[in-house]
């Protein structure tokens, strides 16, 4: 059993070292961990009793002290294996937060990046698919009003026929961009021939096992 140190146990342990009837380095490890064993303080008191008159007795000294306890110690959970695939779970998921919080930003700039990136080629394709147009609504002007004045000599107005031509050009650009839009990927078209392939490919295996199924079941018998 073990007592707390109060101050009048702390000027006891002076008194008791100074006659050399309890150890130094029991005292200052009393003083250092606030405790004291009850048998050594009360051979220790019992011995200074004999030597001073007017000693305290114990109950004196360790009145404000009581008893130096353990904590209780905590009974830890069982480790069932539901409990460990739980707290696996938990410890990704928090691993996962901390990652997503510390990439957040290197995402956040990388998305700008590549949206400014798509809205610049978006505009230099409109910008291209545009200047397109125009030069190609010029030369079949260009055509149709030369034409005019070289091939039919005065039957119709240059003007009209430039302005013919060039409504032409102007629909047949509108069909190209319409078919371009409306057309999938290059790569896109390529995956669905392959898949189309492999399908075909399996297919004709299939059919080839089934049919020579039959002859080796002739060959056995």
């Amino acid at each position: 059993m073990e007592l707390k140190l109060t101050p009048a146990l702390d000027r006891f342990f002076s008194q008791a070292t100074t006659h050399g009837l309890l150890d130094e380095d029991a005292a200052r490890e009393a003083r250092a961990s606030g405790r004291i064993e009850w048998r050594t303080l009360r051979a220790a008191h019992a011995a200074l009793g004999a030597q001073v008159a007017d000693l305290p007795p114990l109950q004196e000294l360790c009145r404000g002290g009581g008893l130096a306890l353990e904590p209780p110690q905590r009974a830890a959970p069982a480790q069932t294996p539901e409990f460990l695939a739980r707290m696996s779970e938990l410890r990704q998921r928090e691993e996962q937060r901390r990652y997503d919080a510390m990439v957040s930003d290197v995402l956040t700039a990388e998305r700008r990046a590549e949206a400014a990136r798509h809205r610049a080629s978006s505009y230099r394709g409109q910008l291209s698919l545009g200047l397109h147009i125009v030069l190609s609504m010029a030369a079949f002007y260009a055509f149709g009003h030369v034409a005019g004045l070289t091939l039919l000599r005065g039957r119709v107005r240059p003007e009209v026929l430039g302005a013919a031509l060039m409504t032409l050009g102007l629909f047949v650009e509108s069909a190209l961009v319409i078919l371009r839009s409306t057309a999938p990927p290059r790569h896109l078209r390529a995956a669905h021939d392959a898949a189309l392939r492999q399908r075909i490919d399996e297919q004709v295996q299939r059919q080839r096992q089934e049919a020579q199924a039959p002859l080796s079941s002739k060959k056995d018998d």
